[in-house]
């Protein structure tokens, strides 16, 4: 972590405490939330928590809005992860394909059906080992062994816990 970090690194453990405390706001607050810390860290000339900073690849699978991985997305942004968004309603193949062109330390997906059972499980197996996926959707807490069966790597209930995850790989 760079020392430049530290300021950014305190901002995001007060948010995440202040959301401990009154709980996870809703989605328009989160994105403005996201949009103000980007312009402060832009601001400090702070750009992220790592030295080499990772990437993400965010999709969806069977979701045709992506709010949630937009919002992923947007906090991963703020961390300084590299991010790009592979798009809506990807297929296995479309994944794949844009995981090879980008190279991503992590793989965001949303998953709200479990008809994607046979399509994530099929991903996981191409996918090299180091893409870590991550994970959010309905369909891991109605079923929880739906995420060993897949092989995602970790589920994020919210935003807060995706956040915790990538602070996990700093500290």
């Amino acid at each position: 972590m760079k020392d430049t970090s530290g300021k950014l690194l305190s901002k995001i453990n007060l948010l995440l405490s202040s959301w401990q405390q009154t709980g996870v706001p809703a989605r328009t607050t989160l994105h403005e939330t996201a949009d103000a810390l980007l312009t402060w860290r832009k601001e400090q000339r702070i750009s992220g928590l790592w030295d080499n900073a990772p990437r993400m690849l965010g999709a969806t699978m069977d979701d045709g809005w992506g709010h949630g991985i937009q919002l992923i997305l947007k906090y991963a942004e703020v961390l300084g992860v590299e991010t790009r968004f592979s798009g809506l309603l990807q297929s296995q193949k479309q994944i794949l394909a844009a995981c090879k062109a980008f190279h991503p330390n992590y793989l965001g997906l949303t998953v709200l059906q479990f008809d994607t059972e046979d399509e994530l499980t099929a991903l996981r197996k191409c996918l090299p080992k180091r893409i870590q996926i991550i994970a959010g959707g309905p369909v891991f807490q109605i079923d929880p062994e739906f995420q060993e069966r897949v092989g995602i790597d970790f589920v994020a209930r919210n935003v807060s816990g995706f956040i915790r995850l990538l602070l996990n790989t700093v500290l």
